[in-house]
């Protein structure tokens, strides 16, 4: 499920293992706009990120 609401960003900037994505990317400010994408898609499609199990680098 996760992968097909993200599949747009896999191997760009975001890698799925499991149920834990992995955002990457070399700047903050460019980070910080696909954090926001992501968990964009992720509300669109109804799947809940819990705050406490997150990691923000």
């Amino acid at each position: 499920m996760i992968n097909q609401v993200l599949r747009e960003y896999l191997d760009i900037f975001v890698v799925i293992y499991l149920d834990n994505i992995l955002i990457f990317l070399d700047d903050l400010e460019t980070y910080k706009e696909h954090v926001h994408k992501v968990l964009k898609k992720l509300e669109d499609a109804k799947l809940l990120v819990e705050p406490e199990k997150s990691h923000f680098h």
